[in-house]
């Protein structure tokens, strides 16, 4: 073993850049940027994010993962290119008559999955 492989140092050690409520604060940002566009052409994975709406977003090329997220209406959304995923959303528990209402706006190329 050479010097380098023997003594590890605090040189070795990494320190983050960010704190973890930064990172959390940058992320949340980037979601809101994302959402204040109008389109995106690739799928769009928003699952666990605190998001409430969709905001400005009016196209999805591909998919669109809403998992797990206290969404509650889809904004102007108007088309999804792949699947709409729904599941654990208060959306995914209104009655069908109400999730019917709220997706007729909304042209879903793919499955529509609220389990």
């Amino acid at each position: 073993m050479n010097n380098q492989q023997q003594t590890l140092g605090t040189d070795n050690i990494l320190i983050p850049r960010l704190t973890p409520e930064e990172r959390q604060e940058r992320y949340l940002k980037e979601i809101k940027r994302i959402l204040s566009q109008n389109r995106i052409e690739s799928d769009l994975d928003l699952e666990d994010t605190p998001i409430t709406t969709l905001g400005n977003l009016k196209h999805v090329g591909g998919s669109l993962n809403l998992y797990n997220t206290p969404i509650t209406n889809l904004g102007n959304l108007e088309y999804v290119g792949g699947n709409l995923r729904l599941s654990d959303t208060p959306i995914s528990r209104l009655s069908k008559k109400e999730r019917d209402r709220i997706l007729s706006k909304v042209e879903v190329r793919g499955i529509v999955d609220f389990e």
